[in-house]
């Protein structure tokens, strides 16, 4: 499935590139189809590789997948931001800390300090405002909070890294389960989606795909696909090669194909559906598999390049559509870079713990 991670990556890249029309998935539902490839994996590795291994052995094996390249770009974005604050004037993502330097309390520092540095809690910023005594307080709405907590989280992406590490904290438990367990669970997320939506309106950013419990029903269609794979992927062989194809030029071309927004649970179901026949078409690829390399550090990597793109677009003239293309290219550079110095050697050193275990 790593042409599809990629390709989901991309359209997250293109997300925040501001591109002036809209062909691929978007990116929130890229990072909620993200989800749902985790949730399959998850269910994958906990029934195999980790089937006989320790709680322990699995959590830190899956923080040293995530945290390692973290760092390295929230360091990176840090540096960047001074040298473009230092010789340009644009301090990027450290501007708000400068805005409101005076505004913030202990406890709301301590937060965006503890929140930037450990993943774990990115996603409640979208959930808080900042009080006139610089206090936290829940909101329903965070954009029409100003500051917005939001603001100061140096990765702003990573917000989805913590769902998926609250995830991983919890999946050992409940991949393996009963199968009617698994739909119970993902019956009761989405009741509660839409008890949310009908009883408190709160259906808009962040409660659309930001809340855990309610996206916790996608990781689990991802663990369930899994699951009842050997249901799901009965095609031939040609057919499997035909409706992957199709389903990934549906991802590519998704909105060019589909308007309408009752379309993306429906097409939710699919890629439940074809998630196994996806991956029994790719499993074996060395290229899909390196290709699928590529896709985290993209994503966490994209908006510094976006960022540094965008500055250079606004003083050459370069149009938006053009400005989209350099950031797939030069994230996906970025991205080989970034496999070659951390992914590779800490991707052995974590398959020496499995071994050695």
């Amino acid at each position: 499935m790593g042409i599809l991670r990629y390709i989901l990556a991309v359209a997250v890249v293109l997300a925040h590139s501001e591109m002036p029309f809209r062909v691929s998935v978007g990116g929130n539902m890229a990072v909620q189809i993200f989800f749902m490839i985790s949730g399959f994996y998850m269910a994958l590795v906990l029934t195999s590789r980790y089937a006989d291994k320790s709680y322990f052995l699995f959590i830190t094996n899956r923080f040293f997948r995530i945290f390692p390249v973290y760092w390295f770009i929230l360091v990176a974005t840090l540096v960047g931001s001074l040298i473009l604050g230092v010789f340009f004037n644009k301090w990027s993502k450290l501007l708000p800390f400068f805005e409101y330097s005076e505004l913030l309390s202990f406890e709301a520092y301590l937060y965006i300090f503890v929140s930037n540095l450990i993943i774990f809690g990115q996603d409640l910023a979208l959930f808080l405002g900042i009080g006139n005594d610089g206090g936290l307080f829940f909101t329903s709405d965070f954009t029409k909070q100003d500051p917005s907590v939001y603001k100061f989280m140096l990765v702003p992406q990573a917000w989805t890294l913590s769902l998926e590490l609250i995830f991983y904290l919890i999946a050992p438990f409940i991949v393996n389960r009963s199968i009617s367990l698994l739909v119970l669970l993902i019956l009761a997320s989405v009741c509660l989606r839409i008890l949310l939506y009908v009883l408190f309106d709160l259906y808009a950013d962040p409660w659309s795909h930001r809340f855990f419990l309610s996206e916790l029903s996608l990781f689990l269609l991802g663990a369930l696909s899994y699951r009842l794979r050997g249901y799901l992927s009965i095609y031939s062989r040609y057919t499997k090669y035909i409706l992957t194809v199709a389903y990934l030029l549906g991802v590519v071309f998704y909105g060019i194909l589909f308007t309408s927004l009752s379309t993306m649970w429906i097409w939710y179901l699919l890629t439940f559906m074809l998630l196994p026949t996806i991956f029994d078409v790719t499993a074996k690829s060395k290229i899909d598999r390196w290709v699928g390399e590529l896709s985290y550090p993209i994503y966490i990597a994209h908006m510094i390049v976006v960022g540094v793109v965008k500055i250079l677009a606004e003083s050459k003239g370069i149009s938006l559509a053009v400005a989209g293309g350099i950031n797939i290219l030069a994230s996906t550079l970025l991205a080989v870079v970034i496999v070659r110095m951390l992914v590779v050697p800490i991707d052995a050193f974590r398959n020496r713990r499995v071994e050695q275990a």
